[in-house]
């Protein structure tokens, strides 16, 4: 699972930026799939529990989502890499002396509520040849002190 914990140091505050690139293949059309953050706050047991969904405000029936997928060959179905970039602020006043910890949801907004499978780091196809391509996909946590 891809994932970035950030810790707010004691008696400091600010605000956290996130930075993700997510790579991999979709098992249909990846014009409408794309990623929301979830944060979760770490308790006193070491354990995390998930409690903000950073998304967009819902204003209309339009998919709430801070970045969607592109692909560099649209005629393909199994070898050609999807991929999403995107950077956000949370904007929330955390907590000084919490671990927060930030991780993609990638969300499918076709209306038909269809599933669809995605293929992290990899493409769906398993051929050996060059281009069934692989990846790695990155997320980071930054503190931004004010």
């Amino acid at each position: 699972t891809l994932k970035a914990d950030v810790i707010i140091p004691t008696n400091r505050s600010g605000k956290v930026k996130i930075d993700f690139n997510i790579t991999g293949e979709w098992s249909r059309d990846w014009y409408d799939k794309g990623v929301i953050l979830g944060r979760a706050t770490q308790q006193a047991n070491g354990t995390f529990i998930y409690d903000k969904l950073i998304r967009p405000a819902p204003t209309s029936n339009r998919g709430l989502i801070i970045s969607n997928f592109m692909i560099s060959y649209n005629n393909n179905a199994d070898s050609t890499l999807d991929q999403v970039s995107g950077v956000i602020v949370d904007d929330d006043q955390l907590v000084s002396g919490n671990t927060y910890r930030y991780t993609p949801i990638l969300v499918n907004t076709y209306p038909h509520n269809n599933t669809a499978t995605f293929h992290l780091n990899s493409v769906i196809g398993s051929q050996t040849t060059t281009n069934y391509e692989r990846s790695v996909s990155t997320i980071t946590a930054s503190l931004i002190i004010v």
